[in-house]
C-alpha cells in the first residue's frame, strides 16, 4: 500500500499532476516526494507533493514571468510634475538595470525615471526645472552678492507645498487652496526684494527666522507673510490648542512657558484629564 496521498490527475493552479516521480533529498538529507506535473503552457515539471498540496506552487513558472512588473502601481498616462509618463520600459531597453518609465517632460524631452522617484516627487522634470532654478540662483546671487541658500531654499519649499501634489504637506497648503501670489510664483527676485525689506536675516541662528503666514487660511503673499522665529510659527498652527485665561489667548506651549509649567505636564492634565489653567496656578 502506498504511503503517500495520490495527487494523480489532479490539478493545482496550472499545473495538472502525470504522475509520481522519483523524489529528491534535499542538503539535510531530507526525502521529499515530487510528482510530474504539466503546465497549462504545456512544459513538463517536477515539484514537491507539499508545495503542491499547500499551494506554493501552481505553475511552471511562467505565471510569474507573465505577471512580471504587475506589483507595481500602473503609472501610464498619469502626470508628475512636469512629467507625464508614457509606458513602463522592459529591461532590454533600460539605461540601467532599475525598473523604469519613459516620461515625456513639458519641454519635449524624454526621459527613463525610476517609479520611487516619481511618486515620492524626487524627479518632476528631465533636469530642465533644475536649471532653471540654477539660472535664478545665479541672477540672486548677482543682484544681492549673496550665496546664503537658505532663502533659495524657503521659495522653492514654498512653491513645492502648495503646487506639488506628491508633497507630504501639500495637503495642508495646495490642498487646502493655499497658493502663492502672483507676483512671488513667477518671480523669485520680487520674493527676495520683499524679504530683505522685511526682516529676513541670512544670517539668523537656525529655527530663528522662518517664512510664516499670519492668517493660516490665506494664501502666500506680501501682506499675509512675516519672518518669525520657528517656536512662535509652531504656535500658530491650525492645530493648536488656544486657551482663554484672564482676558489672554495662548496656546498650550505658550502658557507652560509664561507660567514655568513642563509642557508634557500642562499639555496632559488638560488634554487627557481635563484640567484648566487655574488648577495648575493654584497648586
Amino acid at each position: 500500500m502506498a504511503d503517500y496521498i495520490d495527487l494523480t490527475n489532479q490539478r493545482f493552479g496550472k499545473l495538472l499532476v502525470i504522475k509520481k516521480s522519483h523524489g529528491r533529498y534535499t542538503s539535510g538529507n531530507q526525502f521529499k516526494s515530487t510528482w510530474k506535473c504539466q503546465c497549462d503552457c504545456g512544459k513538463l515539471v517536477e515539484v514537491d507533493s507539499a508545495k503542491l498540496r499547500k499551494g506554493h506552487t501552481t505553475s511552471c513558472g511562467c505565471e510569474k514571468r507573465n505577471n512580471k512588473g504587475s506589483r507595481f502601481q500602473d503609472l501610464s498616462g498619469k502626470k508628475f510634475g512636469r512629467l507625464e509618463v508614457i509606458r513602463f520600459i522592459p529591461i532590454n531597453e533600460r539605461e540601467s538595470r532599475r525598473k523604469s518609465w519613459l516620461c515625456k517632460c513639458d519641454c519635449g524631452n524624454f526621459t527613463q525615471v525610476d517609479p520611487v522617484k516619481l511618486n515620492t516627487g524626487h524627479t518632476s522634470s528631465c533636469g530642465c526645472l533644475k536649471q532653471e532654478y540654477k539660472d535664478i540662483i545665479k541672477n540672486l546671487n548677482r543682484k544681492y552678492n549673496c550665496t546664503n541658500k537658505r532663502l533659495q531654499s524657503v521659495y522653492f519649499a514654498m512653491l513645492d507645498r502648495c503646487y506639488n501634489k506628491n508633497n507630504r504637506s501639500y495637503h495642508n497648503y495646495g490642498g487646502r487652496g493655499i497658493l502663492v501670489c502672483d507676483e512671488w510664483k513667477s518671480n523669485f527676485d520680487t520674493f527676495a526684494e520683499w524679504a530683505f525689506s522685511h526682516g529676513y536675516n541670512a544670517h539668523a541662528k537656525h529655527g530663528e527666522c522662518t517664512l510664516d503666514r499670519m492668517n493660516v487660511n490665506e494664501s502666500y503673499c506680501p501682506d499675509n507673510c512675516c519672518w518669525i522665529s520657528n517656536k512662535k510659527q509652531q504656535n500658530n498652527k491650525r492645530i493648536c490648542q488656544r486657551i482663554e485665561y484672564k482676558g489672554e489667548i495662548h496656546t498650550i506651549a505658550e502658557w507652560a512657558e509664561i507660567f514655568h509649567i513642563p509642557y508634557s505636564t500642562l499639555y496632559n492634565g488638560i488634554k487627557r484629564y481635563g484640567k484648566s489653567i487655574e488648577d495648575y496656578i493654584n497648586e
